[in-house]
Formats: C-alpha cells, structure tokens, sequence
C-alpha cells in the first residue's frame, strides 16, 4: 500500500519548484475563514440589521449567493490543483473539490419556521416561497434543476457537505500523523511547535463531526444551530489549512529545518503505513 504520509513528504520536497503545495494549503485557509464572514455580511446588509441567518448555506437565497457560490468554486479549483497526480492526497482533493461545487450549485432549502420568526427575511421572502406548491414540509425548495425534482435539491446539498466534512477531516488527520513522524526526527529545540501543531490538528479534527452531531441534534430548538456548525466546520477547515501551509511562525519551524523535517520522514517511514483512525 503507498503511504500516503511518504507522498505528501515527498511532493512538497520534490515538486516545489513546480507548484507551491504550501502556498496553495495557505490560500485555500484564508478563503475558508472568509467564507462565513463575507456570506454573513452580505446577508446583514441585504436584511438591513445585524442578524443571524438559519445557516451559512441559506444565505444563498439571502443576498449572498454571488460569494457563497464564487468563494466555494475558487476552494473548489484549488481543491483539485492540490496534490501530485495519482496520489492519496490528490484522489481526496480532487473528490472535495467535487463536493464542493455540489454544495455551491444545489442549493439548501428555506426553513419557513425560522423565516416567519425573523421579521426582516419575512418582508423580503424571495416570491417564489409564496407558492403553495414550492413548500414541502415547511421548507421552501428552489428548483433551478427541471430534471431533478425539488425536495431532492437540499438533500443532495446536504449529502455533498457531509461528504466534504469528512474528507477534510481525513486530511486534518493525514496532517496530524504525519507531524507526529516529524517529531520523532525533529530536533531538540524545534520539536515544540511540531507539538503545538499537532495538537490544532487533533483540535481540527474533532471539533467538525462533534460540532456536526450537536448541531443535528438541536437544530429544530435552536434556529441558528447549523449557521454555528457550518460557521466551526470553515474555521476548523481554514486554521488546519494555514498551520499546514506554515503560516503561522509560533506553529513552523525555518523553511530549511521543514524541508529537512519533510525529507527525513520520506525516507523512514514504512511503506505499508496505514493511516489509524482507531
């Protein structure tokens, strides 16, 4: 089996001078923090006040579709750059970059429960969920897809996003196994913020599921719980992201003490190295 450990060691250290790996885990970070902030300014100003929407995701019928769309396509594009071709990390970028267009052109529904208890969203509710025919359940579904019926648009949103938590959360934990392999060769004095990323890694990696189940399960009492969890899943996704591109100088170590740390774990880790979940 390819370890896939071995394969993010060895791109970054042969494949720089073609494309840097680093720089892209730092932009795609960046976009991932501004997501939620852009989609959550552009739905304060279409509304008028500062409000919380139901979720990040229904802000796409709430005066932020331009960069809630946009934003996801460029996490998208970059997505599927990242990685050498053939290798772990580019099978599930290339996989996430999918979800990613998913969530961006299907559409979640409207909650009408939480639209008729917020004033401000009631007096601009989009025409179309003043059609009978268009709520289903309590939930108004756009339909811009005549092949596909509408209750079926959300659930495929929502399929996508899942599918797009739990690949970046593989990825956190390909991070945090492979910084483990780094402290093991590290030196003395840089093995601390080997540490400190590790521990973001396992932060990371366990606030998006956690922060997922908890949201499902009181979403009905408390109208903002998927803003909340959409809102922690992009920052744990952003955070993961920069601290593996090196962005931060209180979590990397010199440029020359990486690469050796990333040269070093290319060369003894075995090749039949599973990634352990358990």
């Amino acid at each position: 089996m390819i370890d896939p450990i071995d394969e993010t060691a060895a791109q970054e250290h042969s494949n720089k001078e073609h494309f840097d790996y680093q720089f892209l885990r730092i932009l795609v970070g960046w976009i991932a923090l501004v997501i939620a902030l852009v989609c959550y300014v552009s739905y304060c100003i279409w509304v008028g006040k500062l409000s919380l929407p139901s979720s990040i995701s229904a802000t796409f019928h709430f005066g932020a579709v331009i960069p809630f769309v946009g934003l996801l396509f460029i996490v998208s594009a970059f997505l599927a750059c990242y990685g050498e071709r053939g290798s772990i990390d580019s099978m599930l970028s290339s996989l996430g970059a999918i979800c990613a267009c998913i969530v961006a052109v299907f559409p979640t529904s409207i909650d009408m429960k939480w639209v008729k208890q917020t004033e401000e969203v009631l007096a601009k509710l989009p025409a179309f969920c003043n059609i009978k025919e268009n709520v289903v359940d309590g939930k108004c579904l756009y339909n811009h897809y005549p092949l596909i019926k509408g209750e079926w648009i959300p659930v495929i949103h929502i399929s996508a996003a899942i599918f797009l938590i739990a690949i970046l959360c593989i990825f956190c934990r390909i991070f945090w196994v492979r910084a483990k392999r780094k402290l093991e060769v590290a030196k003395p004095e840089n093995k601390i913020k080997v540490v400190r990323r590790i521990l973001i890694y396992q932060i990371c990696c366990g606030l998006m599921p956690v922060s997922a189940a908890i949201g499902w399960l009181v979403k009905d009492d408390i109208h903002s719980a998927l803003f909340w969890v959409e809102f922690v899943c992009l920052v744990a996704f952003g955070v993961s992201w920069l601290v593996a591109g090196k962005a931060f100088k209180t979590t990397s170590n010199s440029k020359h003490d990486e690469d050796d740390l990333s040269e070093k774990i290319g060369k003894v880790a075995p090749v039949d190295f599973k990634i352990p979940f358990n």
